[in-house]
Order: structure tokens, then sequence, then C-alpha cells
């Protein structure tokens, strides 16, 4: 999963842990990393803007690793360390398996990504839905049906109770990415480590 992330995306796995621990503890207020306080706008503008293209980074500071328990539990790899090399290695597999189109289809992913994963629940799901929950925070299920984002859309389902791994609470809620675990943990690659009913 880490490669996938690296090559999919160029995530740096320790930032990207420590940034979402960051969120659901601060959660829409000005620390946390990502929140449509700083501006519906802007936010919606610079999430559409793909991590490789863009030449700053949020910090994290030692501290930060150690308050979220990330230098315990994850080390720094070669992915972390490289991470726009994974995406550039994605440019080079896919323009060899379709020469011109190969690029056109990894700028299209990069954009695509951006919008539904990013843009979608960092602006969308503080701001846009509904609620199963009043957590004193801007989290809104952004469409009961998590398909496009595998779950995702649920947001205010996730900041309830980020453990759980199925986001789907009541019955007109589905979650795609729960079924993809389901199948992954039939197939003895990802065990449950809490209830998901």
């Amino acid at each position: 999963m880490r490669v996938a992330y690296w090559l999919l995306f160029g995530t740096v796995t320790r930032d990207f842990v420590v940034q979402h621990r960051k969120h659901h503890e601060l959660s829409d207020t000005w620390n946390d990393p990502h929140t449509p306080r700083y501006g519906f706008w802007t936010l919606l503008g610079c999430c559409l803007i793909p991590d490789f293209f863009r030449s700053y980074k949020i910090t994290v500071t030692d501290q930060e690793y150690s308050r979220y328990g990330v230098d315990k539990v994850v080390t720094e790899t070669f992915t972390d360390r490289h991470p726009r090399l994974g995406v550039l290695l994605l440019l080079v597999i896919n323009i060899m398996l379709f020469g011109v189109w190969g690029m056109v289809a990894w700028l299209v992913h990069l954009f695509v990504v951006n919008f539904l994963i990013i843009a979608t629940i960092t602006v969308f799901g503080h701001s846009i839905g509904y609620k199963n929950y009043e957590l004193g925070d801007l989290t809104r299920n952004v469409f009961p049906i998590g398909v496009l984002c595998v779950g995702e859309e649920l947001h205010n389902n996730h900041h309830r109770d980020s453990r759980r791994c199925n986001m789907a609470v009541n019955k007109n809620e589905f979650d795609l990415g729960y079924w993809y675990l389901r199948v992954l943990n039939r197939l003895g690659l990802v065990e449950f480590k809490t209830e998901s009913a």
C-alpha cells in the first residue's frame, strides 16, 4: 500500500499520518492543517493543484511526529525521502505502455485524484452535505453513497469514529471502501482491528 501511495500520489507516509491525526484532533480550528476556515475558494484552488506541482510543503516537526505517535509506528523509508520519484516513475510506466497518451493519462490522473479525494473531502466534507452527529466541528457527509471516494464522502461519520472500517452508519448509506476491505480480509491481506459493522 505504501508503494501504491508513492506511485499514485507521492505521499510521504509519516507526514500524512501526522496531518490526518492532527486534523482529527484540531478539526476546523486555525491549527487544522486543512480546513475551509482558510477560505473555501482558496482551499479549493489549493486542492485542485496536485502536490507534485507544488513548491511548498506543510512542515511537520519532530515534536509532532512524537506527539502523534508516528515516530514509534512509522519508520521513514526510501519512498518517504523521495516522494516525487514515485509519481515520475508512474509517468515513465504510462509512457512505456501508452506512448503520448500515457502522459495525458498521467496528467488527468493527478488532477482527478486531487479533485475527488483532496478537494471533495477537505473542502466539501467540511462545508456541504448533512450531519449524522454534532461533533463541534464543520464536518459533513457530502453524499450518502460513498463510491467515488470509497466512503470518504461520509466524512462526518468518519470524524465520529475514525477507527471504524465501515463509514456507513445508516441504512441509506453505503461505503464502497469497506467492501474492498472485506474482500482483502477474505484474501488474508488485511485484518480488522476493531468491529466495523
